[in-house]
């Protein structure tokens, strides 16, 4: 039996009953930018707040939703305070590409999705699961940090399905290092909200750096090893999502991806399969405990 401790329970920030002066907004944005939100943000299908540098509209109506993401997403772009969150290590990938580069990674990444592709890893996705109840099975009478065992499971997936080489380094390894990761690029930088150039040091980006100098490392391992037996078993080399990134190309051009682009792409996809996935299921969890 897995047991969950009612108490305390998890931090969660209470809506603020109106917008925040700066002095007070800087604060909260270099700790935790949700304690920011108003209850409008909560309410309103689109409200408006930040600085006196920038202002910020967050969009929660459906339809402008639609018109900002497809219909007319010409029209917008990520401003200069995301492309600063963001340029810690993804610059370059899909996640933050624009314009043309945008399309052509779209293109050539979109086989990657396909409902076939996607279907073809749900056996490992089953079996990894499968295993987490057994493990916790066997911990029964134990208080189990779920959270670990949750990124600990994403990590498995990641590596059967993605990465069948393996991560290029110790998974706990890189757990840690994405923990670390997120916690400080979670933060918004005070100097990058006061419009600090660029060439000023910002603090978290030394923090940043230990934690990418492991995912460089492991991002180069795993992309040397597959190109290594792509060449000399071509055969047997794996059809996971790796190899089909070093071969997407974007049909209409035929231009493949350059070596930066596939690096920032292997992180954003580590990313977005461990860190938001993990916490999905770790919440999932909580909430259905609390309603047995």
């Amino acid at each position: 039996m897995l047991e969950f401790i009612a108490q305390p329970r998890p931090p969660a920030p209470v809506p603020q009953a109106k917008a925040l002066g700066p002095i007070a907004l800087l604060r909260v944005l270099a700790n935790n930018p949700l304690e920011a939100w108003t209850c409008a943000h909560f309410e309103k299908p689109i409200v408006f707040s930040g600085l006196s540098l920038g202002r910020v509209a967050v969009v929660n109506d459906s339809a402008a939703i639609r018109r900002v993401l497809f219909d007319n997403c010409e029209n917008y772009r990520k401003d200069w305070l995301q492309r600063r969150v963001l340029s810690a290590g993804l610059i370059g990938g899909l996640l933050t590409a624009e314009g043309q580069n945008w399309r052509t990674q779209r293109r050539a990444l979109a086989p990657l999705f396909a409902r076939n592709t996607v279907m073809n890893f749900s056996a490992a996705m089953v079996e990894v699961a499968n295993a987490l109840v057994e493990r916790l099975a066997q911990r029964e009478g134990e208080v189990v940090d779920f959270s670990i065992e949750a990124t600990r499971v994403t990590l498995e997936v990641l590596e059967r399905t993605i990465f069948s080489d393996g991560l290029g380094r110790a998974p706990e390894d890189i757990r840690l290092a994405m923990k670390g990761y997120f916690d400080t690029i979670g933060r918004i930088d005070p100097f990058d909200m006061l419009g600090v150039p660029d060439f000023i040091p910002r603090p978290a980006r030394w923090e940043l750096r230990p934690m990418l100098r492991v995912f460089e490392s492991a991002i180069d391992a795993i992309i040397s090893t597959r190109r290594a037996r792509m060449v000399s078993d071509p055969d047997g080399t794996p059809r996971d999502i790796l190899t089909f990134l070093l071969e997407a190309a974007d049909p209409e051009t035929g231009e493949k991806l350059s070596e930066d682009e596939i690096r920032a792409n292997i992180l954003t996809f580590i990313a977005a399969g461990h860190e938001t996935t993990a916490n999905c299921i770790t919440w999932s969890l909580y909430l259905l405990s609390q309603l047995p």
